[in-house]
C-alpha cells in the first residue's frame, strides 16, 4: 500500500483542507504565526507537496491533491476510534505509532526523527503489530504490594535515578509502600534500563469511560502501572502483573473499540 511522507506543517495543512484545526499527536507549529509568515509556510508546504507527488498542479494553475491522502488524513482526523502504541528498549530508541480507525479502514501514523509517515493497513495487522512490538520476557514470579505515589513525589523519584542516586530514589518509593523488587523494577524503568510499553485504546464514539490503557514495565518483576488521584492529587497506582493479565487488558481495548474490524483481535491474542 501507498506510504505517504510528511512533516508535522505538512499533516496540520493536509487536516485544515478537511475542516479540523488540530491533529492528535502532531505538534503544531503554526500557531502563533503572523498571517504573512503563515502565507509564506503555506507556500513552501504546497511545493514540497508538490516535489513528493502528493498534489499536482496543472497548466491553468488549478492544484489536484492525491486523493487517498486525503482521505486518509481526513480519516484520522475524524477517527472512529484509536490506538496509541508506545515502547521503549534498552540499547534502542523509543518507538510507536498511532493507529486511526475509520470504518473499515485503519491507517498507521509513525514518528520518524521529525516527520510522519502514514499508510494504510490490512484490518489484521493492527493486533499482529501489537503482539509483534510487545518483547515478552520471563521475570521473577511472587507477590509484592501494591501502591500508589503522588506524582510530584514519581517525579522527585525519576529526577535522583536520573541524575545516579538510584538508592535514594528507590528508598522514597518503598517508603511509600513499594516492596523492594518492585521499587528496583521501576527504577531500572526510569533509568531506561528495562522495556516500557504503554498502550491507550480510545473509542472516539463513547461518551462514558472512552479508554482503556495499557502501561508497564519488565524487569525483575512485571509492574504494571495506572493513573488515579489520591486526595485530589495526580498519582500513579503500581502493581505487580504477569503476561496473562496485561494480554487479558489488551484484548479489553480492542473490545472498547467496539468496531467490527477489530473481532478477531481476541483470538490472535497468545496466552501463556
Amino acid at each position: 500500500m501507498a506510504e505517504y511522507v510528511l512533516t508535522a506543517d505538512e499533516v496540520l495543512y493536509l487536516a485544515a483542507s478537511s475542516g479540523a484545526d488540530s491533529f492528535y499527536g502532531v505538534r503544531d507549529g503554526l500557531a502563533g504565526l503572523s498571517e504573512q509568515d503563515l502565507k509564506m509556510k503555506v507556500l513552501e508546504m504546497q511545493d514540497s507537496l508538490n516535489q513528493k507527488g502528493y498534489r499536482q498542479t496543472d497548466f491553468d494553475g488549478n492544484s489536484h491533491m492525491d486523493d487517498a491522502l486525503i482521505q486518509m488524513i481526513g480519516g484520522c482526523g475524524d477517527s472512529d476510534g484509536m490506538v496509541c502504541f508506545e515502547w521503549e528498549i534498552p540499547g534502542e530508541h523509543q518507538g510507536g505509532s498511532l493507529y486511526f480507525i475509520k470504518d473499515k479502514h485503519i491507517y498507521e501514523m509513525t514518528p520518524r526523527e521529525g516527520i510522519y509517515v502514514f499508510k494504510e493497513i490490512p484490518q489484521a495487522c493492527l493486533s499482529d503489530a501489537i503482539q509483534k512490538g510487545i518483547y515478552w520476557r520471563e521475570v521473577r514470579s511472587g507477590e509484592e504490594p501494591s501502591f500508589t505515589i503522588k506524582q510530584k513525589e514519581l517525579e522527585k523519584a525519576s529526577r535522583l535515578a536520573g541524575r545516579g542516586a538510584a538508592d535514594q530514589a528507590k528508598a522514597l518509593l518503598m517508603e511509600v509502600g513499594a516492596g523492594e523488587y518492585t521499587a528496583d523494577t521501576i527504577v531500572a524503568g526510569m533509568q531506561h534500563k528495562i522495556e516500557f510499553y504503554s498502550l491507550l485504546f480510545v473509542n472516539n464514539r463513547m461518551e462514558e469511560e472512552p479508554c482503556q490503557s495499557v502501561q508497564f514495565l519488565q524487569g525483575k518483576l512485571l509492574v504494571a502501572m495506572q493513573y488515579n488521584e489520591q486526595n485530589n492529587e495526580d498519582g500513579v497506582f503500581f502493581y505487580v502483573s504477569n503476561r496473562k493479565e496485561q494480554e487479558a487488558l489488551i484484548v479489553k481495548g480492542f473490545e472498547k473499540l467496539a468496531l467490527p474490524v477489530l473481532e478477531e483481535a481476541e483470538n490472535k491474542m497468545e496466552f501463556e
